[in-house]
């Protein structure tokens, strides 16, 4: 297989405080999920080649994701990551519905927690929240069935156990079947969102493989992250979004040290410029930096924006 088509997987019991790494690093490795292959890693982080295969190697090294050459393969049910195919799904739901859904919901609480292989698989279909608690507390469980519970589950109280079980809700895999579960509780929503970092929640206000109420509690994550962030980290999405987050922050304001650092910086997108000539809450020293930029005046339209901002200072609004 190509090597851009392989895809990483983390290792089982990872103890992610024990790693030592940059928040590119640490963003990169949020995204392994066992599914998303080297090729879709390198389009969802918009890192280089290189740059990708230098941390995925410093991960392997720390211990973080399983060498390549080790794994098995992904549709095995003996691995406790693996991605179960469609196919198998069926089987282990109708397993479910011939075998166990005829007993009674004491019974099938009792045999969950005991159960494994294919038996333990097909009570991931259980509707009883009870019969997923005992699940989860099964020593056999891992993320293939917590994949499962997180994609076909539908109570807020079941998919809630998945929320005592940490390694679990950190997996990303379990996080995009929980985003796309229209159950999703907000106390569990809260709880995958509070490490992430405001990137993480913007991204997830854009997708379109959640549902409309994870978007909307993401956009308001969003907000708040990029209200108490760090400066710079404002100044670096602002810059590697070409402005297109500010849409998403009206009525937020820019800090001062935010500002100071985006003045400092060269602009040559037009498309920055022009998002952030349109956004409410632009200081008077980016909106005198902007006028200042080649792009700017290049272009009479873009300085016109910017003397029409209604935080435009004066020697702005008569020529720079």
């Amino acid at each position: 297989m190509p090597e851009d088509e392989l895809k990483p997987r983390t290792c089982k019991d990872l103890d992610y405080e024990q790693l030592s790494l940059c928040g590119e690093e640490g963003y990169l490795l949020s995204r392994i999920d066992g599914a998303t292959s080297i090729k879709d890693l390198r389009r969802i982080t918009g890192l280089s080649s290189q740059r990708v295969r230098e941390i995925l190697d410093k991960l392997e090294h720390q211990g973080a994701i399983e060498p390549f050459e080790k794994r098995a393969p992904e549709d095995s049910d003996t691995n406790p990551g693996a991605v179960i195919g469609q196919e198998k799904k069926g089987s282990f739901r109708r397993l479910y519905m011939q075998e166990l859904s005829n007993l009674e919901a004491d019974e099938r609480v009792a045999l969950a927690r005991e159960a494994k292989d294919e038996m333990l698989l097909a009570f991931c279909f259980d509707p009883d929240p009870r019969v997923i608690q005992k699940l989860l507390d099964n020593d056999k469980a891992a993320l293939t069935h917590a994949r499962l519970v997180a994609e076909h589950h539908r109570t807020s109280t079941g998919l809630g156990h998945l929320g005592r079980k940490a390694a679990m809700i950190r997996d990303g895999q379990v996080q995009r079947m929980l985003f796309r579960n229209p159950q999703l509780s907000d106390v569990l929503f809260e709880k995958i969102m509070q490490p992430k970092r405001m990137g993480d929640a913007y991204r997830l206000a854009l997708s379109r493989e959640v549902t409309e109420r994870v978007k909307s509690r993401a956009r308001n994550v969003f907000r708040k992250k990029f209200g108490s962030g760090t400066s710079e980290e404002k100044v670096s999405l602002i810059l590697s979004t070409e402005g297109r987050c500010l849409s998403m922050l009206i009525g937020v304001p820019l800090d001062a040290r935010a500002a100071a650092i985006l003045a400092r910086r060269p602009i040559h997108s037009t498309l920055l410029v022009q998002n952030l000539a349109r956004w409410p809450a632009t200081p008077p020293v980016v909106l005198l930096h902007l006028a200042k930029q080649p792009v700017v005046r290049r272009t009479p339209s873009l300085r016109d924006l910017l003397r029409r901002h209604p935080n435009a200072p004066s020697q702005l609004k008569t020529g720079v």
